[in-house]
């Protein structure tokens, strides 16, 4: 077995098309992400990929509405996302497809 923890794995990603996974495969990606208490480090969308989240502990405030643990918040293509953590917040990510660079940061003026 390549992977033994999860902080081996690129920022969470512990399936999809990234080195150092459980399973590598373009089909999509799963990640299991830790935030402390605070924004967001960036406003982004994805071009391509749908993203489905599952808040598993803590809460965020999200495009202006609060998700507490066991809410989920599912982002299309193209949707921005924006916000900040309101604790530290546990979410597990379901993206499809898996494309890595797929994340557009938006560059606020």
């Amino acid at each position: 077995m390549r992977i033994t923890n999860l902080n081996q794995c690129v920022r969470g990603w512990f399936i999809g098309d990234f080195p150092n996974t459980i399973l590598r495969t373009k089909d999509f990606e799963v990640a299991f992400m830790k935030w402390e208490k605070g924004p967001f480090s960036d406003m982004h969308f994805q071009r391509e990929a749908t993203e489905y989240n599952l808040v598993t502990k803590g809460s965020l405030k999200l495009n202006g509405k609060v998700y507490k643990e066991g809410d989920f918040f599912v982002f299309e293509p193209y949707v921005v996302c924006e916000g900040e953590w309101l604790e530290y917040t546990e979410v597990v990510v379901v993206k499809t497809p898996s494309c890595p660079d797929d994340k557009q940061v938006v560059e606020c003026k």
